[in-house]
């Protein structure tokens, strides 16, 4: 999965609308299978014409998957939270020891 494909699926979830996605890559880092959406197989056009036939035919899942998937994105998925583990990867290199402190 590409790097502009993840951002794709944030900016979906951000939007608050389910997400379909293969199982791959950054796929089960980003949605929660029957929570967010869905999670196919890779390379199984069945499984994921079913999933999204679910998504079309069924409105309150449809909504309920959505206002589920922006409040994981808002939650995990936002700069600040970008900054937030960025900071505290350093940290923990640091206190570590694995580089010197200049």
């Amino acid at each position: 999965m590409g790097e502009g494909f993840v951002y794709a699926l944030i900016e979906a979830m951000m939007a608050g609308l389910p997400v379909v996605a293969t199982r791959v890559g950054w796929g089960p880092e980003l949605v929660e299978d029957g929570v967010t959406g869905f999670l196919v197989p890779p390379r199984d056009p069945d499984a994921l014409a079913k999933a999204l036939q679910k998504l079309i035919t069924d409105p309150e899942l449809r909504r309920c998957m959505g206002r589920a998937s922006r409040e994981r994105a808002l939650k995990e998925f936002t700069l600040s939270r970008m900054l937030q583990e960025t900071e505290r990867v350093y940290e923990e290199v640091l206190t570590r020891g694995y580089i010197r402190r200049f």
